[in-house]
């Protein structure tokens, strides 16, 4: 492992339909600089519903020891959804190469449970 996916900040639970923000930080422990990307997919069940390449798309280089934010919007599907943050990185040989992902669950929310929490947050009854 050369480029680490250090952290993934999405909700755990959401509305279907909801839009919602994710950031994660990639982490450089190998001893030179790299150039680095991250990518996301977002799992229903076995089925990939999105697949993209995350904010700033083109990348950047990231010293080693250093670590680079990286963000972008994803869609709640109709049911659990799995989300795959993939870090990459460019090598020598002139191609992007994975090198690890990291997980993170969002439970599907009724719209009843989400006001609840609107209420809640509001202090509304």
């Amino acid at each position: 492992m050369y480029i680490e996916v250090y952290s993934i900040d999405v909700p755990s639970k959401a509305v279907e339909g909801q839009e919602l923000s994710l950031s994660t930080f990639l982490h450089n422990h190998s001893s030179y600089t790299c150039s680095v990307r991250a990518s996301v997919q977002v799992f229903k069940g076995s089925e990939v519903v999105s697949d993209f390449w995350l904010m700033p798309y083109e990348g950047g280089n990231l010293s080693p020891g250093g670590f680079k934010e990286f963000s972008g919007t994803i869609t709640m599907p109709d049911g659990k959804a799995k989300v795959r943050v993939w870090s990459w990185y460019y090598a020598s040989d002139g191609k992007w190469h994975s090198d690890e992902h990291e997980d993170v669950d969002i439970a599907l929310m009724s719209m009843e449970e989400a006001l609840e929490i609107v209420k809640v947050s509001t202090g509304v009854r």
